[in-house]
């Protein structure tokens, strides 16, 4: 039986990545973009297999919710203010 590319993927640990906030919301900002600003569901909707091998939607959908959570964190821990400039 051959392994896919996904499965040697998910046999790698989980890798600690330290990223700044700018760097969070530059990764929300392009994926947003990505998404036509119409939400992930949105853009995940009528996705084909084939779509699904090229944008991997369970890994994109989750990194997504990752940054989400880290970006409200840092409003929520007052770190920043949607008054902000």
């Amino acid at each position: 039986m051959t392994t896919s590319h996904r499965e040697k993927e998910n046999a790698i640990p989980n890798q600690a990545l330290d990223i700044s906030a700018r760097e969070v919301h530059a990764l929300l900002q392009y994926m947003d973009s990505t998404f036509e600003h119409k939400g992930i569901d949105e853009f995940f909707k009528g996705f084909t297999q084939e779509d699904d091998e090229w944008w991997d939607e369970e890994a994109t959908r989750s990194i997504y919710t990752k940054l989400l959570q880290k970006s409200n964190y840092f409003y929520q821990e007052g770190y920043l203010s949607e008054w902000d400039d």
